[in-house]
């Protein structure tokens, strides 16, 4: 099933992205465990930091890691997307989970097409997460208030080979083309000096339990394929079940 649609769709957003000016450093740490020890579909590639040396931290301009606020924006929403780019790195992964655990089978919310990853269990990948706030007029650097809310699309990315790679959309209705996906959540933890959110986490929109409480909850993502030469195809690979937690602070 190929999905040129979703080529166009975010060709045209880019098309009205804002003039880039100037990346906001920070600081993105990816947890493996939940407090249950059950682990997370995305996680860390277990390393330390270099300049704190926590598990899991990832510095921007160390390792060439790329962990910013992209002053690239949609809209021209200052400051920025958050974005953990590790593409150009030689000594920094992601870990990604695709297997029975996660996938999404026929009569489950979310299923599309049969799953058809590239790999079953758990695998490091050169790779990129990012969210798009500011696709949908928000943006979790003006945030004010410590436990707000904002839910926005975000992709991971993961390169295969040299004429392939993955991305993970859990996009909803932004782009048209896996209005099955689901949102991630972003929570302000803390104020700067200037009154804006310098400390903020991102998981899967929670579960409500219909008493008022919520539980963690998992993102639906649609893994699509894309080939990076030839006809620039787009193929649905399936849906899974998305679970993560990263905190991310400035710097």
């Amino acid at each position: 099933m190929k999905f040129h649609s979703l080529a166009l769709v975010f060709l045209a957003a880019t098309a009205f992205a804002s003039k880039p000016s100037a990346d906001v450093p920070l600081t993105t740490y990816l947890s493996d465990f939940n407090a249950t020890g059950t682990a997370y579909y995305v996680q860390s590639d277990g390393q330390a930091g270099p300049a704190r040396g926590v598990a899991g931290e990832y510095d921007n301009n160390y390792q060439n890691v790329i962990s910013v606020l992209n002053a690239n924006t949609y809209n021209g929403l200052p400051p920025g997307d958050w974005t953990l780019d590790l593409l150009s790195s030689t000594s920094r992964t992601m870990r990604l989970t695709l297997s029975s655990l996660n996938e999404i089978q026929p009569g489950q919310p979310g299923y599309t097409v049969p799953p058809n990853p590239p790999f079953l269990g758990t695998t490091s990948l050169v790779s990129r997460f990012a969210e798009y706030c500011t696709a949908i007029g928000l943006d979790l650097g003006t945030m004010t208030a410590v436990n707000q809310t904002i839910q926005c699309p975000a992709i991971f990315r993961f390169d295969w080979n040299s004429s392939l790679y993955y991305r993970v959309y859990m996009t909803g209705t932004w782009g048209g083309s896996a209005p099955e996906s689901t949102y991630v959540q972003i929570q302000c933890n803390g104020l700067g000096t200037n009154g804006y959110c310098n400390d903020w986490y991102i998981d899967p929109i929670p579960m409500s339990n219909g008493d008022g409480t919520f539980s963690p909850g998992h993102a639906i993502g649609r893994l699509v394929a894309i080939t990076t030469k030839g006809t620039g195809t787009f193929t649905n690979e399936g849906d899974f079940y998305m679970t993560f937690h990263i905190h991310v602070t400035r710097p």
